[in-house]
């Protein structure tokens, strides 16, 4: 930001681009370094080697080498990186010396030196890390590369200190960086939309940050390239930014306007029209869709609020009549020339930002499949021999971004005077010309202006009103990322255009008083729907839908269906020379489509080893995408059968989660902040027009490419699930929630509504108010409400869609699922309001609630195998299968050290609970409350559940993908064809471990040779569990 960027071939913006994406192809190397899992269990980031962390990272070199990856070449790969790096930045400073010190001064030499001593102790590091890569390297390397990696560390803190603290550079490096930040505050707006893309572009990171990468690598599949995706994508880059630049180049001439504030009075009309309107439409809106009393409040709000600052502005112009002529009051201190070409220079920056954002962010996506196609990782999978095209496809991102940047930069430069944009021989060349003009404008220009802008404004509102209208339809043609670019640079149109509009006149005497110098639209924006919650929320605003005919399901007790699981085809197999039935409950983590899709990937093996595996499964409970995954293994309408042949491949595309952005910004927006629903297209997925919150069209979406999705809630069980038992969590008592296929406890809210009809005056079947008091004795467990118990009889019933969203609501991606007696059919009981979100806040593992069903269900299994003897009638043994996404459990993580005195209190109140709650500790009580399921002195029993618990150490296996170098799989609703080949390869390799070789096929067995089989940790492996059914038969018991 110091200065005006060179143009040209070699520009600074090219150096810095290139800088930029040298560092992201780093990072990406180093992530994929930091998951190799040395044969001593131990993981190390690449940026812990060469970091000022380096002389704690010594052992590095030897687990490296030890491992079987080839880390060596990905280190080399990095030195490649970071001498592209080296070059760029060591240029980057020369210059940025030679602007902030006089020419032939001391300070210049000394800054160049500095410079050049950073660079050398830098390449003198890469030149002993390339050493140290190749095998066979002396270990006595190793120190002095970490003394080369201090020194390089120390020269460029003395570097940073002499630029920001030198007597003659720094002080103009501390001019320079505050105009830049007075730059980036003029153009905030801007800054915002361009840092909060590029956050989830380029941040490497695991988890949620992973979803736009991961969209980006959606564009390459097994078929080949998607074009329509990448092309709307590039499109959507494309007109946003030029939106971007009306609205810079317009707070630039802001700026450029004198110290006199001459500006002329705010009307009041349309602060009033605006209500009037926003009225309107409200009304018209609400009396069709029948809402209930509570549901104007933000509509009302909303209003209130355009009146209020009218009318006080309104107030203050008449007392201040009354009073005589006054001078107009001061307001904040005017705006100089430094602050406008602060805004201009910041306003080109994030410009030339957002254009290489278009071709770097696809850049960064591409990395890690490209180098892992390199290093052989795709050799057994449908992606080999598709990295050169790869490689092909990632250079021209690059190409896309430095190219077009060093463009728009060299156009910049190039300014047209204002007098030639008012000689210009069009209208239309006129406007562009004006446009683009960074100081005055002729009044003729700004009326071309005025007109520009509404042209913006009307563009902007049209895509807004496109996605309000038609969401599912325009989502599922453009693709995710650019629905975020078209409804981020939409927004940032109207407000931009406001915050323009409104900053030509002296803002209203509301205003006034708090020395604003203009209307303060963005924050009136967040407030006002903010003060509208606090008021009152909308109940049916985020209201889960009741779209299934028949009414909730009667279900089984724990103990029927115990019972019926017992005496059924469930197949039983010998240990320790009895006959056993294993009773198999499965926990399926969170973790958003990835949880769904490593769930199906897990579970899907249960059949494909056979019947007897999938039988075994008495119950399964999940959180989050772990209760998706699960209820899409229901077979009514599944086109693929559920079991053996399941997969997420039908509805983990990213349709649903274009859908649920364009909700996020458009519908969902809109009915906050004002209160007005706009009733959209069901289009492609359904019929019809009304309101529909984002969540409704991610279900809607789920139900019409996995039909299963779209069938009632019901009762039955399938293969290879069992019963279902989904976790959810209400926000408002911070209770656990369970949508239960399974009636898990006698009492609840059905006992409550017995003692309310035992009171005198009270008529059999009245519905009585509940309150969600789930730390009460009478709680279904502790600090649990069963869903189906708490609403009662209803006579409509929820979509497979609906109860697994339940579960599944993330924070802040998706809205809290609304029940409260204004949006519920007729029947449900008459019942407090909940507001459901995800089941992970409270469990994110699920394995809590086995936990708490354990007394009952051992009871049970107790009585069981009191009248078992171990033929006719084969004892139970329960197992635990936790189904977890997240890798890592074979990473052996050093203890913590002690801790200084002082800290010690902090550690133990922000830190002490975690583990308490962590799936491992979970884990552990769960073996330990199924351990006791044999009567007393049934010594045939205790030696079957020993045996069983030895072979399956503690009865739980863990099924977990493996730490290694792979496709950073994300958090989010749509994952790309190379994050589902990842999972699926995994969960293949995890039914490999302890299985018998003859048990499978020869093909699998090579593609996963020489795989450490540790994902498991302490606990037992999917395919020890599979081999215990290789022998067993169908055992149905007979009654009595």
């Amino acid at each position: 930001m110091v200065g005006r960027l060179r143009a040209g071939a070699l520009s600074s913006t090219a150096l810095a681009l290139l800088a930029l994406a040298s560092l992201l192809v780093m990072n990406e190397l180093d992530r994929l370094v930091g998951d190799v899992v040395a044969p001593s269990g131990r993981v190390h980031a690449l940026s812990g080697v060469y970091g000022p962390t380096a002389f704690l990272e010594t052992d590095a070199w030897a687990d490296w080498a030890a491992s079987a990856f080839p880390v060596g070449a990905l280190v080399r790969a990095h030195l490649v990186a970071d001498l592209v790096l080296i070059a760029c930045s060591a240029t980057l400073l020369v210059r940025l010396v030679r602007r902030l010190a006089p020419a032939g001064s001391p300070a210049r030499r000394l800054g160049i030196r500095l410079v050049a001593v950073l660079v050398i102790a830098d390449l003198l590091e890469d030149a002993l890390l390339l050493a140290l890569s190749f095998p066979g390297a002396p270990g006595w390397l190793v120190w002095p590369q970490v003394i080369a990696t201090l020194a390089k560390t120390a020269a460029a803190i003395v570097l940073l200190g002499f630029l920001l603290l030198g007597r003659v550079v720094g002080e103009r490096m501390r001019r320079a960086l505050g105009r830049a930040w007075r730059g980036l505050y003029a153009q905030r707006l801007v800054a915002i939309v361009v840092g909060a893309i590029a956050v989830v572009s380029l941040v490497t990171a695991d988890g949620v940050l992973e979803q736009l990468p991961d969209v980006y690598r959606s564009w390459v599949g097994y078929g080949g390239l998607d074009m329509l995706p990448l092309a709307m994508t590039l499109l959507a880059f494309a007109l946003t930014g030029t939106g971007l630049l009306f609205l810079t180049r317009g707070r630039v001439r802001r700026y450029v306007r004198s110290r006199v504030d001459d500006r002329p009075e705010s009307p009041l009309v349309p602060w009033v029209v605006a209500a009037g309107a926003a009225a309107v439409v409200g009304v018209a809106l609400g009396i069709a869709q029948n809402r209930s009393p509570a549901d104007w409040v933000p509509l009302i709000v909303f209003v209130a609020a355009l009146l209020a600052v009218a009318g006080l502005s309104w107030l203050i112009r008449v007392m201040r009549a009354r009073g005589g002529a006054r001078p107009t009051p001061p307001l904040r201190p005017p705006d100089t020339h430094d602050d406008a070409v602060a805004a201009r220079h910041a306003g080109d920056v994030l410009i030339i930002g957002w254009v290489a954002l278009a071709g770097l962010g696809p850049l960064k996506a591409f990395i890690a499949p490209i180098v892992l196609g390199a290093t052989g990782g795709f050799d057994d999978s449908r992606f080999a021999g598709t990295t050169g095209w790869t490689i092909a496809l990632a250079a021209a991102f690059l190409v896309l971004a430095v190219v077009g940047a060093v463009a728009f930069r060299r156009w910049a430069a190039g300014d047209p005077p204002a007098a030639s944009a008012a000689s210009a021989s069009t209208a239309i060349g006129a406007t562009l010309e004006a446009a683009v003009q960074s100081g005055e404008v002729t009044a003729r220009q700004q009326r071309l202006l005025d007109r520009l802008g509404l042209v913006v404004l009307g563009i902007s509102a049209i895509v807004v009103l496109a996605f309000l209208l038609a969401p599912m339809a325009i989502s599922a043609v453009v693709g995710a990322a650019a629905v975020l670019v078209l409804l981020a640079g939409a927004w940032t149109g109207v407000l931009g255009w406001l915050t323009l509009a409104l900053g030509r006149r002296r803002p209203l005497e509301v205003f006034q008083v708090l020395r604003l110098r203009s209307a303060p639209v963005v924050t009136l924006l967040i407030v006002l729907p903010l003060v509208a919650s606090t008021v009152q929320s909308s109940p049916s605003l985020h209201a889960i839908r009741f779209e299934a005919d028949g009414g909730l399901p009667a279900r089984p007790s724990l103990a029927s269906a115990y019972a019926t699981w017992y005496a059924g085809d469930s197949c039983a197999t010998e240990v320790a020379g009895v006959r056993v039935k294993p009773l198999v409950l499965v926990a399926a983590e969170g973790g958003g489509i990835r949880a769904a899709t490593w769930t199906v990937d897990v579970l899907r093996e249960l059949p494909a080893a056979g019947t007897c595996a999938a039988s075994a499964v008495f119950a399964s409970t999940g959180a989050s995408g772990g209760s998706v995954g699960l209820a899409s293994f229901r077979t009514e309408g599944n086109a693929r059968g559920g079991g053996a042949a399941q997969s997420t491949i039908d509805f983990s595309a990213d349709h649903a989660l274009s859908a649920d952005i364009a909700g996020l910004l458009a519908g969902d927006l809109v009915g906050s902040v004002a209160g007005i629903r706009v009733p959209s297209s069901g289009m492609p997925h359904a019929d019809g027009w009304e309101w529909r919150d984002r969540t409704a069209m991610q279900e809607l979406t789920w139900e019409s490419q996995a039909p299963q999705f779209a069938r009632p809630f019901d009762a039955e069980p399938v293969e290879p699930t069992g019963y279902l038992v989904l976790g959810s969590t209400d926000a408002v008592s911070l209770c656990k929630v369970l949508v239960s296929q399974l009636d898990l406890s006698d009492g609840g809210w059905a006992a409550m509504d017995a003692q309310t009809d035992a009171q005198p005056g009270t008529q059999p079947g009245a519905a009585s108010a509940a309150s969600p008091d789930c730390a009460a004795r009478t709680a279904e467990f502790a600090s649990t409400i069963d869903l189906v118990d708490y609403l009662g009889e209803c006579h409509d019933g929820l979509t497979w869609a609906t109860a697994a969203e339940l579960s599944a609501r993330f924070p802040f991606v998706s809205p809290g699922g609304r029940v409260s007696p204004a949006t519920l059919p007729e029947g449900c009981r008459d019942v407090a309001d909940l507001q459901l979100v995800d089941g992970g806040s409270t469990d994110n593992s699920a394995v809590g609630t086995w936990v708490d069903v354990a007394p009952a269900l051992t009871a049970l299994i107790r009585a069981t195998n009191a009248d078992a003897n171990g033929g006719s009638r084969p004892y139970v043994v329960p197992v635990l299968l936790f189904a977890t996404n997240e890798p890592g459990s074979d990473v052996i993580v050093a203890p913590d050290g002690s801790r200084p005195e002082a800290l010690v209190p902090l550690a133990a109140i922000f830190g002490a609970k975690g583990p308490q709650l962590s799936p491992s500790a979970w884990l552990r009580r769960a073996s330990d409350a199924y351990r006791e399921v044999c009567p007393p002195a049934a010594d045939a029993c205790e030696d079957a559940v020993e045996v069983m618990r030895q072979g399956l150490p503690g009865g739980v296996v863990v099924a977990s993908p493996s730490t290694g170098p792979a496709i950073s799989v994300p958090l989010g609703w749509s994952l790309s064809a190379f994050s589902r080949s990842r999972l699926r390869f995994e969960a293949e390799g995890q039914a490999l471990c302890g299985r018998d070789p003859a048990q499978v096929h020869p093909d699998d067995v090579v593609a996963h040779a020489g795989d450490p089989c540790r994902a498991s940790g302490e606990w037992g492996m999917l395919g020890d569990l599979l081999d215990r059914f290789d022998d067993a038969v169908a055992a149905a018991v007979p009654a009595g």
